[in-house]
């Protein structure tokens, strides 16, 4: 399993925190730009949208990605080993403006690498359906999938 960070609670998988922000593993957020929920206390985060002040951000990673396209090889790992880094201590939270998309991709690659999940097991922790349609996009999850394997064959 992830990391155990002091002072987190562990929320059942996929219980909402708040509006549009989910704690997919222990220590991790998907959230959207609009959510006003976020973990309590200090946390991290990656944000791959818009970013939003907030007084209990510890340590920021804004890394700028269009909407529906494929992320980059270059910001998967960017963000993967500021999430292996920042976890250590602290909440990650992984942002994007619905929170639908590219932060659960991201986070989705984050379980597979830096927790060792495998691939149903966190696909199911950041998948969901709003209004009858499945995220994350399909041509978004394929690039977080085709990273992982590449990463994941070099080992």
């Amino acid at each position: 399993m992830g990391p155990q960070v002091s002072g987190v609670r562990w929320v059942e998988r996929r219980e909402d925190v708040g509006r549009f922000c989910r704690e997919v593993a222990p220590g991790l957020y998907v959230r959207s730009f609009t959510s006003i929920a976020e973990p309590r206390g200090p946390f991290a985060r990656i944000v791959l949208s818009n970013a939003i002040e907030s007084a209990s951000v510890v340590a920021q990673l804004f890394v700028p990605v269009p909407d529906d396209a494929p992320i980059p090889d270059e910001v998967f790992e960017c963000a993967v080993a500021f999430a292996r880094y920042t976890r250590k201590s602290v909440p990650l939270v992984v942002q994007c403006r619905m929170g639908l998309s590219r932060s659960a991709s991201m986070a989705y690659a984050i379980l597979r690498v830096v927790d060792g999940f495998g691939h149903a097991e966190a696909f199911e922790r950041v998948r969901s359906n709003v209004l009858g349609q499945e995220w994350p996009a399909p041509e978004v999850i394929a690039s977080a999938q085709a990273w992982v394997e590449r990463v994941t064959a070099k080992s």
